[in-house]
């Protein structure tokens, strides 16, 4: 159903994945129209009461996080 994430739910919890570690799951439009329909999914299922949102592989970077590349900075 989803192309950059997955979304399972067990014992009334929603695990929504961010799934492009190629890129450190950075957003996109893709991922962020596919993360508001799994909140939205989450939301309707009366079964679940949290939600937890995770990263595949080693990073999961924030929306608006951009690397000065080549400083060892960052910059919001």
């Amino acid at each position: 159903m989803f192309k950059t994430l997955e979304f399972t739910v067990a014992d009334g919890i929603a695990t929504i994945t961010l799934n492009r570690p190629e890129v450190y799951n950075a957003f996109d439009d893709t991922l962020s129209y596919e993360l508001q329909d799994a909140l939205k999914q989450a939301d309707k299922d009366a079964a679940v009461r949290a939600v937890v949102l995770t990263g595949a592989g080693k990073a999961l970077q924030r929306p608006g996080f951009k690397s000065c590349h080549g400083r060892g900075q960052t910059q919001p």
